[in-house]
């Protein structure tokens, strides 16, 4: 998925200034003056950001250990180059969305404020619970562009982007097999409290509306539009993704996530994203329902951080005693998350499974030239 910025923005930051106002008076607490309201607009804006990147990026989840298929020379990019990423709090003050996020396509890549331990596990088709490494590379944040040769498809990236770092980062890995603790996602005792899915929509020849932007995700074309003012009853809609319409919105503190077309696998990858620790599907439920998920914009964020996105140095830090810790394994019953899947009539119980793992063992934190 792709989260652009500038003027490709999916979510215009005049739409989220004004209610960022009212959020001040919550938050703005924790800060004072100018920077005070600076800060919150970034929160905002970013928790937006964040979560729709986290459910944007899933992929298959490699449980059992597995040993990699000997092959040729991987296939490589044609042209690539590698930036420091801006700072997003900047961005975000001077009325920009931040470039976040990922656009893959036959002919080209762009990647946007990715850590290196988020590239490494885009491109060995694993999750970040699989990835080790020094905690260095989960800090700096990388923009890539890149061509592909003629004849590559966008299937071949992952592999591209494991000789990319092999060559510019020199990254050196294996894998190896660890047991530890998932999150099985099974029925509750009183039920699935989901709706099935509507049939879709018939097929229309209707322009899109001017306000609606049209992205290649590379898995097809996704459309993205934004209602009224977020935080203020306003939302996001985003159609053709992966769980069907995605509708996105944040009032009192809370993201409200809505999905019409979810299936319990990618439920379970998503939910992977938002715990950091492995979920399983587990409850033998076949179909697609529609699936609302509201998470903190606090826990939102101390999600979003865990998995690499921070704010710039010029926000201020929240308060010690207002942070929320990110929701974990160990507390299946606490946070917001939790408490969402409950209202679904699903759980989340614990368990012990052998995971294939990725260990580096070497690795760079600077890119050799472009």
């Amino acid at each position: 998925m792709l989260i652009q910025s500038q003027s490709e923005g999916i979510i215009p930051v005049n739409n989220i200034e004004k209610p960022c106002m009212k959020e001040e008076t919550r938050f703005g607490r924790r800060v004072a003056g100018s920077a005070a309201r600076k800060f919150v607009l970034a929160q905002i804006a970013l928790s937006v950001v964040c979560g729709i990147a986290i459910l944007g990026f899933v992929g298959a989840v490699n449980v059992r250990a597995q040993s990699p298929a000997p092959s040729a020379a991987p296939p490589a990019f044609e042209v690539a180059s590698i930036k420091p990423s801006g700072d997003l709090m900047a961005a975000v003050s001077a009325g920009k969305m931040p470039h976040v996020g990922m656009k893959v396509d036959d002919q080209r890549v762009d990647i946007g404020y990715f850590t290196l331990a988020q590239l490494i596990t885009y491109a060995y088709k694993m999750k970040a619970y699989q990835v080790t490494g020094p905690d260095w590379m989960k800090s700096a944040h990388w923009d890539i562009e890149a061509t592909l040769p003629e004849g590559a498809n966008k299937d071949q990236v992952p592999e591209m982007m494991q000789a990319l770092l092999a060559d510019r980062f020199k990254l050196v890995i294996h894998h190896s097999s660890k047991e530890m603790p998932i999150l099985a996602l099974e029925v509750g005792k009183n039920g699935v409290k989901m709706a099935s899915s509507p049939p879709d929509p018939p097929p229309t020849d209707k322009p899109d509306d001017k306000d609606v932007t049209v992205i290649d995700a590379g898995t097809g074309q996704m459309r993205v539009k934004t209602t009224g003012r977020i935080g203020e009853g306003g939302s996001t809609q985003i159609s053709g993704g992966p769980a069907g319409n995605l509708k996105v919105s944040v009032n009192n503190g809370m993201m409200h996530m809505e999905s019409s077309k979810m299936t319990m696998e990618i439920l379970s990858q998503q939910l992977t994203g938002f715990v950091g620790q492995p979920v399983i599907d587990k409850t033998a439920l076949k179909g697609t329902y529609v699936v609302a998920v509201d998470i903190s914009v606090e826990d939102l964020q101390a999600i979003a951080k865990s998995q690499g996105f921070a704010f710039g140095a010029a926000g201020p830090a929240p308060a010690q005693g207002n942070s929320s810790p990110v929701p974990t394994a160990s507390d299946p019953s606490g946070g917001s998350v939790y408490a969402s899947i409950e209202k679904l009539g699903l759980k989340l119980n614990k368990e012990k499974l052998p995971v294939d793992m990725i260990v580096v063992d070497r690795l760079e934190k600077i890119p050799t030239d472009n």
